[in-house]
């Protein structure tokens, strides 16, 4: 009886490891926000309104926004580069889904600097260090702009991919593109070299409808949110490591952090609304966690998190319990 009578406790905490809470700090109203990011020095984060077409700006210190700026139409993703001149100088690209182009902000004043078009559909984006990529989601094509203040905004290229390419990620290592394929259920890497840019390097099978990626370093992670799945690849050969499944419903965004378990992979799983827990050695699923509703967008914060909540209209800050 002692025997059942634990085992039945050990179920019961595990279950409540598993499925703990957030608690809430701040509360930014947003339009159906989107995309989430920080400023190179931290003091600042920014979000798009897909409904409302603007994105704002607010203040880490105290969750506070300071400034609302207009940008195209269904805005959805966005990046915020440094300068060396400084803060004064950084900029933010956003990704208008609705109008196919993407807009540059001045990150210190919220200034238009510049709108370019791209493809149809554009979605997720990444900067390497001289120039941005776009994943245009409709016309199955990765557009590569000029972010230097010299050509700030100059198309450099605009290469195929597969079908609804929606992520992307920026390997340091080897200075490669790597690109999920939403509905081609693959994940794709190409060269950012200037005399090979675009160029496919090689193609790799991942689970259902991958959307998300996350470079750790090393490894590039793939979140699929038809299957509720992780993958872990090699950043060199793309050859799959791990395989994380049975996570909450609709994996999308993910942020590189820690926690007692060590290096962990945290992810904003959308239809589920809750934030769940991978190891980065070994790819296991630790805790999942109530989460705002519905989050799309993730970043970690000093005191924990912020994310995007679609449905709740809000940037919400919270710490996990």
């Amino acid at each position: 009886m002692r025997r059942i009578q634990m085992l039945v406790l050990f179920v019961l905490c595990s279950i409540a490891s598993r499925f703990a809470h957030a608690d809430i700090i701040a509360s930014i109203p947003v339009g159906n926000p989107t995309g989430i990011a920080f400023s190179p020095a931290g003091d600042f984060y920014w979000a798009t309104s897909f409904s409302g077409n603007y994105v704002v700006k607010i203040r880490a210190s105290d969750n506070v926004a300071v400034g609302t700026y207009s940008v195209g139409l269904n805005p959805t993703a966005l990046t915020v580069t440094a300068s060396f001149l400084g803060p004064s100088g950084d900029t933010v690209w956003v990704t208008n889904y609705g109008s196919n182009n993407v807009t540059r902000l001045d990150a210190n004043t919220g200034a238009l600097l510049g709108t370019f078009p791209v493809g149809s559909g554009p979605r997720g984006i990444v900067w390497d260090g001289i120039s941005m990529w776009i994943a245009n989601s409709v016309s199955n094509t990765v557009t590569r702009l000029d972010a230097t203040t010299v050509g700030s905004g100059r198309l450099m290229g605009t290469f195929p991919v597969g079908v609804a390419p929606y992520g992307l990620t920026f390997n340091n290592n080897d200075k490669s593109i790597w690109v999920a394929n939403r509905n081609s259920n693959t994940v794709m890497k190409l060269s950012s070299a200037l005399d090979s840019q675009g160029t496919i390097l090689g193609v790799y099978p991942v689970a259902s409808q991958p959307q998300v990626l996350l470079w750790d370093g090393t490894n590039i992670w793939d979140s699929s949110y038809n299957s509720r799945a992780l993958t872990k690849l090699d950043g060199t050969t793309g050859a799959t490591l791990s395989v994380t499944t049975n996570l909450p419903a609709g994996p999308g965004a993910m942020v590189l952090g820690s926690s007692f378990s060590g290096p962990v992979i945290w992810v904003a799983c959308y239809a589920s609304s809750t934030l769940a827990e991978v190891s980065v050695a070994s790819g296991a699923f630790l805790a999942a966690f109530t989460a705002p509703s519905n989050p799309y967008g993730l970043i970690q914060t000093p005191g924990g998190f912020a994310a995007t909540s679609y449905t709740g209209n809000a940037v919400v800050v919270f710490f996990l319990r």
